[in-house]
C-alpha cells in the first residue's frame, strides 16, 4: 500500500484515532507474506519473553546487586528488549503490518522517519526518553542481538520526525505490557547503578537474550488460539514457558550430595564402583573445604595419576550442596582430552543421578562433539523414562551448551564469555553459579593464560567456586591465577599442594603423593633414524613402547620406518591430528583399548604427537619423547608405569628416552622445526636442565626442575660458550614474545575491573571463528582451516573412494551432510590455505548447517591435490601428508 502524506501546513501530523482492528496494532513477528495472519502482536510477544523470563527466574538467581528488585520487575524488564519495535522504521518492514497501521491512523511520512530501523538500537534510545530507565539498563535490554548498545550508537537511533501516534501508542502498549503483569511504570527501577555494576549488567543482558530465544519460538508461543494480550494472555504465557523449559530439558537445580556428613570413601565408592580408601590428596581438599563461606577457589598441584579429577569432583559435591550452585563445566585443552573427561563425567552424574530420580543434562562443548558416538548417543534418550542422564539437543547450539548445567568441553567455550563476541554474555551467564573446573591449567601460553586469569576474575564475581588442576605448574602461572581471585601468597606451600582461597585468604596443604619408581633418563640424538632404531631395540625385549614427536611429519616418517622393520614382530600405532575425524576416533579408541588399564599387546609402538599427552588413560613401559619444554616432557613421562601392574622382566626400570639430549651442544632448532613448535628459550632451558639428570623421581623432582626452567635468566657463567650466546639471543626473543602476547590479550579482553558498562564494550566487536568479520581467537598460533578431503571425478564428489557420488551443485541431505562432516580435519599450511580460500563453495556445502563452516578439498584418483608446489596427500596410514613437488 502506498504512503499517504498526512503532513499539515505546519509540518505536523494531525493524530487519528486509532481504529480497532482484529489484530493489535504493533506487530512483533510477522507472518508469511503469503498467509492471511496477523502475525505475532508486539505485546503479546514481550509478554512471552517476560514470562520464559519469569519462569527462568526461578531456577537462577540473580547477583547480589540484581536481588534487591522482585523476579516479576526483573522478568518485566527482559520483556522490554523489543520495545523499539513499535516505531515506523520497523513497523514498515512487513507490509500487511504497515497496511493495518495505515488503515489505523499512523503515517510513515516523511521518508527520513523510515531510516531508522534498528530495533535493538531503538530500544536503547527510547525507554531512557519514555519511561525512567537509565541509559544503561537500556543499553542492556537493547543488547539482546549480540552486543551490548553503546552510547554512540544509541544517539541517533530514535526516530527521526515521527508523527505524534506512536510516542501515544507506545506510552499505551507500555501500560498495557505492565498491567497484563499486575504491574505499573513505578515498579520499573532506573537501573543506574547497573553502569558500574558489570557482573549484574552481564548477568541482566544473559536472561534477556536466552529468554528471547526462547520467547520467540512459535512453537510453544503460537500466534494464534490465545486469549487476548491482557492477564489472562499473561498466565497463559507463564504456563506455557513453564512447559517450554520442561520440554527443552531445563531443570530445576538438584543438589547431588543429599547428605553432607556423608563421608568420603562411600562417595568415592559411588563415582568409581569400586571401595576405595581416599588418597591424602583428596582427604586435604575435603578439609580445607570445611568451615568456607563463600564460594572458593581451589588449586591442586599434584602428580599425574593422584586423583586430581576425583577430588575435583568430591569438591563439586560438597561445594554444590553448601552454596546451592547450578551444575559444573570442566574445560580442558583438547577435544581429545575434553572427549575422555566426557566419559568420566556421565558415569559421575549416572552414579548420583539415580538416587533422585530426576534426568539430568550435560552437554560435549567443542567443535567436533557431533562426531563423538557416546555424546550423541545421549541426545537420542531425552524424555526416556529410566534414562537420568542425556543430552538435550536444544542444549547442542555451541552458544547454548554452556546454559546447560553440567558440561565438558574445551576451555575455549568458557573463554568465549571474556571476548567481546556476540552473546559472550550469554556464555558468562550460563557459568554462573556453577563449579568452573580447569584441568592441564598449566597447558597454555601467555596469551591463552592471560584469558583465563580474566575469566577467573568474571567468574568469581558470578557466584562460581573454581577448581583448576595441574600437574606441573610455574611460579609465575600459579600466582597470576591466584592474584586473579584477589589473593596473594605469603609463602610457598611445598609441593604436591593444594591451595583454597576465600574471603582474601589463603589455606593450603602439602599432602603426600605416592612414590613412583624412578624412571631412569637417557640422551639420545635428535635423528629419526636414531628413535627408529632404539624403539626397535626396546620393542625386541617386549612390551608396550611410545614414541612421542614434537611434528605430524616426524611422526609419520617414523610410523613408515618402523612399520616395515617390526610391522610383523609388533602392532605399530600411529596417532596424530590430522587423521579424517571419524579415523582419528577409531585410532583414539584403539590407543585406549591397547594401552589403558585392560589387556595389554606382548609387544606394540604408539607413535604419536602431542596429543597423547595429556587426559589419556594410557600407560607404556618405555618411552621415547623428542626435546620439549620441561614441564611437557613430566607430563609424557607420567604414562610411564600410570596404572598398578606387573611389568615385563627387560622394562623393570621405567626408561625414558630424550632425544635432543646427546651432544655437547642443543639440536638445531630449525631442522627439526622444534623452533615453530615450541618457545626456543623455554627449549634450550629445558635442555640445559634435562641434560643434568639421570634420573627422574616422581614427584620430587617435578617442581624444583618447572620451576627451574621457567624462573630461568640466560645461562650461568661457566656453561659452554656456544650455549650461552644461544641462549642469550634467544632470551631477549622470548621476553619480546610474552610482552606482544600480553598485549594483544588485553587488546581482546573484557575487563571484569574497567571503570563502567560503557569503557567495558568500547573494544571492537569481533566474531567467534568461523561467523566471518573481525575474528578473535581464544589461542594464538597458526592459522588453521577445517576440510573435508573429497575424492572428484566426473560422476561427482565423494567423501571415500567407495562411496556413491553427489553433485555438489545440489543441496546435500541431512543424514548425507552429517557423514561427510564426520571425516573433517583441520589445516595449517599457508599454500594450503590460501588456496581453498581461493575456492567458492558449492551449494552442497554453502547451504547445509554441517557443512558451511568447512572447506572441500579435493583429491583426484590417487589421493592427492596441489597447492603452488606443495603436493597433498590422503594416506590411508599416514594421514594426511605434504610433499614438496620435485623440480
Amino acid at each position: 500500500m502506498a504512503d499517504r502524506d498526512q503532513t499539515d501546513v505546519n509540518g505536523t501530523t494531525p493524530v487519528t484515532p486509532v481504529q480497532e482492528t482484529v489484530c493489535p496494532l504493533f506487530w512483533g513477528k510477522s507472518a508469511p507474506e503469503e498467509s492471511e495472519g496477523c502475525g505475532h502482536s508486539l505485546l503479546s510477544h514481550l509478554l512471552d519473553v517476560a514470562a520464559v523470563a519469569r519462569v527462568l527466574l526461578e531456577r537462577f538467581i540473580p547477583p547480589p546487586a540484581l536481588q534487591e528488585f522482585r523476579a516479576e520487575v526483573l522478568a518485566a524488564l527482559a520483556g522490554l528488549h523489543d520495545y523499539g519495535k513499535a516505531i515506523p522504521g520497523f513497523q514498515a518492514k512487513w507490509r500487511q503490518g504497515r497496511a493495518r497501521l495505515e488503515t489505523a491512523g499512523f503515517s510513515f511520512r516523511p521518508p527520513q522517519v523510515l531510516t531508522q530501523d534498528r530495533h535493538d538500537l531503538a530500544t536503547a534510545a527510547l525507554l531512557p526518553k519514555e519511561t525512567h530507565i537509565a541509559e544503561a539498563l537500556a543499553c542492556i535490554l537493547g543488547g539482546h542481538h549480540g552486543y551490548l548498545v553503546r552510547l554512540g550508537e544509541r544517539k541517533h537511533a530514535a526516530p527521526n520526525r515521527e508523527s505524534p501516534e506512536w510516542r501515544a501508542a507506545r506510552c499505551a502498549l507500555l501500560r498495557d505490557y505492565l498491567a497484563a503483569q499486575g504491574l505499573d511504570a513505578s515498579a520499573l527501577p532506573d537501573g543506574e547503578f547497573l553502569e558500574t555494576r558489570l557482573d549484574a549488567a552481564l548477568w541482566l543482558a544473559g536472561l534477556v537474550s536466552v529468554a528471547d530465544w526462547i520467547g520467540s519460538n512459535e512453537a510453544f508461543f503460537p500466534y494464534a488460539g490465545r486469549p487476548p494480550p491482557g492477564p489472562a494472555y499473561w498466565q497463559d504465557a507463564q504456563e506455557r514457558a513453564a512447559r517450554a523449559l520442561q520440554e527443552l530439558g531445563w531443570r530445576e537445580t538438584v543438589s547431588l550430595l543429599e547428605d553432607e556428613r556423608e563421608d568420603t570413601a562411600a562417595l568415592l565408592s559411588r563415582m568409581t564402583g569400586k571401595a576405595l580408601a581416599p588418597r591424602p590428596l583428596q582427604s586435604a581438599v575435603e578439609e580445607l573445604l570445611r568451615g568456607i563461606a563463600e564460594p572458593p577457589l581451589v588449586l591442586i598441584e599434584a602428580p599425574m595419576g593422584e586423583g586430581k579429577t576425583e577430588a575435583a569432583f568430591l569438591a563439586f559435591l560438597r561445594l554444590q550442596r553448601r552454596f546451592g550452585l547450578r551444575g559444573f563445566y570442566v574445560g580442558l585443552p583438547t577435544q581429545a582430552t575434553g572427549n575422555a573427561m566426557f566419559e568420566r563425567a556421565v558415569r559421575f552424574l549416572q552414579a548420583f543421578a539415580d538416587q533422585h530420580d530426576v534426568q539430568l543434562d550435560i552437554q560435549l562443548a567443542h567443535a567436533g562433539a557431533e562426531l563423538v558416538e557416546s555424546y550423541q548417543a545421549l541426545r537420542g534418550v531425552y524424555g526416556e523414562p529410566g534414562e537420568h542422564v542425556a543430552a538435550a539437543s536444544w542444549f547442542a547450539k555451541p552458544k547454548r551448551a554452556l546454559l546447560s548445567p553440567f558440561g565438558v568441553g574445551t576451555v575455549d567455550q568458557a573463554l568465549y564469555a571474556v571476548l567481546h563476541v556476540k552473546h559472550h554474555f550469554v556464555r558468562l551467564w550460563g557459568l554462573a553459579q556453577r563449579v568452573v573446573i580447569l584441568d592441564e591449567v598449566h597447558a597454555y601460553d601467555v596469551y591463552t593464560g592471560g584469558l583465563i586469569a580474566h575469566l577467573l576474575r568474571w567468574l568469581k564475581r558470578m557466584g562460581c567456586a573454581v577448581i583448576l588442576l595441574s600437574a606441573t605448574l610455574p611460579r609465575a602461572k600459579r600466582q597470576e591465577l591466584l592474584a586473579a581471585w584477589g589473593v596473594a601468597e605469603s609463602e610457598e606451600t611445598a609441593y604436591p599442594r593444594v591451595l583454597l582461597a576465600e574471603g582474601g585468604r589463603i589455606s593450603s596443604q602439602t599432602i603426600i603423593a605416592r612414590e613412583q619408581a624412578p624412571i631412569a633418563l637417557r640422551a639420545l640424538s635428535e635423528s629419526l633414524e636414531s628413535i627408529a632404531e632404539t624403539a626397535r631395540n626396546l620393542t625386541a625385549e617386549g612390551g608396550c613402547i611410545a614414541v612421542i614427536v614434537n611434528t605430524v611429519a616426524r611422526a609419520q616418517t617414523l610410523y613408515s620406518m618402523l612399520e616395515d622393520t617390526v610391522g610383523d614382530a609388533a602392532e605399530v600405532l600411529l596417532y596424530h591430528a590430522r587423521f579424517p575425524a571419524d579415523q582419528r576416533q577409531v585410532i583414539e579408541q584403539t590407543v585406549l583399548a591397547r594401552f589403558g588399564g585392560g589387556a595389554r599387546p606382548e609387544r606394540a609402538i604408539l607413535i604419536a604427537t602431542q596429543v597423547a599427552e595429556q587426559s589419556l588413560d594410557v600407560d607404556f613401559d618405555a618411552m621415547i619423547t623428542d626435546l620439549a619444554p620441561v614441564d611437557l616432557v613430566l607430563q609424557r613421562a607420567g604414562r610411564l608405569h600410570r596404572h598398578p601392574r606387573q611389568r615385563p622382566e627387560a622394562h623393570r626400570e621405567p626408561m625414558l628416552y630424550v632425544a635432543g639430549l646427546a651432544g655437547e651442544a642443543p639440536p638445531d632448532l630449525t631442522a627439526t622445526r622444534w623452533k615453530y613448535v615450541y618457545q626456543p628459550y623455554i627449549l634450550l632451558c629445558s635442555w640445559q636442565q634435562l641434560r643434568k639428570q639421570l634420573v627422574i623421581r616422581l614427584p620430587h623432582d617435578i617442581d624444583p626442575l618447572v620451576q627451574a626452567v621457567y624462573d630461568a635468566a640466560p645461562a650461568d657463567e661457566g656453561a659452554e660458550v656456544a650455549t650461552v650466546q644461544d641462549q642469550d639471543a634467544a632470551y631477549g626473543q622470548y621476553l619480546a614474545e610474552m610482552q606482544e602476547m600480553r598485549q594483544r590479550m588485553h587488546n581482546v579482553a573484557l575487563d571484569a575491573d574497567a571503570p563502567d558498562l560503557f569503557a567495558l564494550i568500547d573494544i571492537p566487536q569481533a566474531r567467534e571463528a568461523g561467523e566471518g568479520g573481525l575474528e578473535v581467537v581464544t589461542r594464538l598460533g597458526e592459522e588453521s582451516l577445517a576440510v573435508v578431503p573429497l575424492w572428484v571425478n566426473e560422476a561427482g564428489w565423494r567423501e571415500r573412494p567407495d562411496a556413491p557420488p553427489f553433485d555438489p551443485q545440489c543441496p546435500l541431505e541431512r543424514d548425507r551432510a552429517r557423514v561427510v562432516y564426520t571425516r573433517q580435519l583441520r589445516v595449517s599450511r599457508k599454500a594450503l590455505i590460501e588456496s581453498l580460500k581461493a575456492q567458492a563453495r558449492p551449494p552442497a556445502f554453502a547451504e547445509s548447517p554441517y557443512l558451511r563452516d568447512l572447506y572441500p578439498l579435493l583429491l583426484d584418483d590417487e589421493s592427492k591435490t596441489m597447492a603452488g608446489n606443495l603436493q597433498v596427500r590422503l594416506d590411508p596410514c599416514l594421514g594426511l601428508v605434504y610433499e614438496k613437488e620435485e623440480t
